[in-house]
């Protein structure tokens, strides 16, 4: 199967059962340890600490509503979370989610879960039961443990964005099948008399993105239902205005290079983007899915893996050279937090 297209004052009733009160536990953002009025307890297995320290260490601005025991804070993304003194709920823009522990007030100050604050500002958390330490990683040019990024027919916010782009950067950015993908595609140009199409980092990316897209929700075809138009994720998402035209393809058999190059060249609409001389950059993404196959008739093969394959051609002016994929992130990351 192808396609080819061209374009605090109470205290709390039970807070203290199970309670560690320790003033050794320590939470530290890359580093540097956070400094505490009243010390961090570990409660129910869970390590809460003072809400107003923790936010504002973390670059958010925070309400306190003593009427109502509320929290709310106003991120640097920006969101807006509030939670609720003995209620699990969190609410993060309006959407409602479940915290595993509630927060507290104790000695004074109100005692949140520093792990989910933490990870719901977008950062990683990691627990040194060694040495009592909470470590947080706020660096976004470094991740200890990289997550991937499963996509849903919202649209992937910038930080989402981010996230993906490091994921992609941790786990290899272009892998040798692609690059391989790439120089057989250009012996067919050269056999045709045109000039070979250079590696872009970023429509590479944009390639991968577009085909896990089409894996996590289940689909084939130029328009994205998340998306729209094929243009979207390479220039909105991606930055690449200098992309012009997409290839499809999810061949059933083995992910050979060979094979997928055969098929996409075998197909007149892929062939002519393929040998479309204005074309002088090139990106590649291949992701392997599970019933994502299909036979000669179109029929699905459910049991099947396919190589979900998209390339993206671009033509960049004379004198400008292709886009990597960090210089995107720095963009995205400076949209977000500006110069700091």
């Amino acid at each position: 199967m192808l396609m080819s297209v061209a374009y605090a004052n109470n205290t709390t009733n039970n807070a203290t059962n199970n309670t560690v009160n320790s003033a050794e536990i320590r939470v530290l953002i890359d580093g540097n340890a956070v400094e505490f009025d009243v010390p961090p307890q570990i409660i129910s297995g869970r390590t809460l600490v003072p809400m107003r320290a923790i936010f504002e260490a973390l670059g958010a601005e925070v309400e306190w509503d003593g009427i109502t025991q509320t929290v709310t804070a106003h991120t640097r993304w920006p969101q807006v979370i509030k939670l609720t003194v003995g209620s699990t709920e969190i609410s993060i823009d309006g959407r409602v989610s479940q915290m595993d522990i509630a927060p507290i007030i104790q000695n004074g100050r109100t005692l949140v879960p520093v792990r989910f604050i933490a990870q719901t500002l977008g950062y990683e958390v990691f627990w040194d039961a060694a040495n009592f330490d909470v470590l947080i990683n706020t660096n976004p040019f470094f991740r200890l443990d990289p997550q991937p990024v499963t996509f849903t027919e919202e649209p992937i916010s910038w930080r989402g964005l981010g996230g993906w782009i490091i994921y992609y950067l941790h786990s290899g950015g272009i892998s040798d099948l692609e690059r391989e993908i790439v120089r057989l595609t250009n012996i067919k140009r050269e056999q045709h008399g045109v000039q070979p199409v250079v590696i872009c980092e970023v429509l590479s990316a944009a390639a991968r993105f577009k085909s896990q897209e089409m894996r996590d929700l289940f689909y084939f075809d130029h328009f994205s239902p998340v998306y729209g138009l094929p243009n979207f994720i390479p220039v909105v998402l991606f930055g690449a205005e200098h992309f012009s035209s997409e290839n499809l393809t999810r061949p059933t058999r083995l992910p050979h290079a060979e094979a997928i190059v055969e098929n996409l060249y075998n197909s007149p609409g892929h062939r002519e983007n393929m040998l479309d001389s204005r074309h002088n950059v090139v990106g590649i993404g291949i992701v392997m899915s599970m019933g994502a196959g299909v036979n000669f008739d179109g029929t699905p093969i459910p049991d099947r893996y396919a190589a979900l394959t998209t390339q993206m051609f671009g033509f960049l002016p004379p004198g400008e050279t292709a886009t990597p994929i960090m210089e995107r992130y720095i963009e995205v990351y400076t949209y977000l937090f500006g110069d700091q």
